[in-house]
């Protein structure tokens, strides 16, 4: 409303900058909508047989992805992995679910909508098979054969300000943790 102080961007992710400052096209990032539209078109039209989606948040989070469910159901898209902390419609489409831990539930650095970096602390442990998603991520590239050194969410920071020396993530691993 006018006046309002407080305002939520377009964009309900609040990582979508470090996405960006990792390589990622966010199209207008917190400026608008997730652009999904290349990815739309390539699913659809068969050019995508596996499609592996980290955490996309609760429905509508991405925009919609009902197209998602249309081409997995339809068998254009034959293989959907959803790794989330939440059973949403895409989840429940998919082929295999990685439960993956809540914000509340790991060790992390964010890059907030106005780009600053902040740390978070583990205030409770993952229910169930929960996992953080570094841990997914490096447990399956070693399943897949790809040497993973990651032992611990510090590992991942250290890794992420080796890579971006000079940027805001190179003091990452000295952030304090609430």
């Amino acid at each position: 409303p006018a006046g309002a102080v407080f305002r939520i961007s377009a964009t309900d992710a609040p990582n979508v900058n470090g996405a960006r400052d990792l390589g990622f096209a966010v199209g207008r990032g917190n400026d608008g909508p997730a652009d999904l539209g290349s990815l739309r078109t390539a699913v659809e039209g068969g050019g995508v047989k596996a499609l592996y989606v980290v955490d996309p948040g609760p429905d509508g989070s991405i925009g919609d992805v009902s197209w998602v469910v249309a081409a997995r159901r339809s068998g254009k898209l034959l293989l959907l992995i959803v790794q989330g902390v939440v059973m949403t419609d895409l989840a429940a489409a998919a082929d295999i679910v990685l439960p993956g831990a809540a914000w509340v539930e790991k060790d992390v650095i964010y890059t907030n909508d106005q780009g600053r970096v902040q740390a978070a602390s583990q205030a409770i442990a993952p229910p169930g098979e929960a996992r953080e998603d570094w841990q997914i991520l490096a447990d399956l590239a070693r399943s897949l054969g790809v040497a993973m050194p990651y032992k611990s969410s510090s590992d991942v920071r250290l890794a992420i300000s080796a890579a971006l020396p000079g940027s805001k993530y190179a003091d990452a691993p000295k952030l304090a943790f609430a």
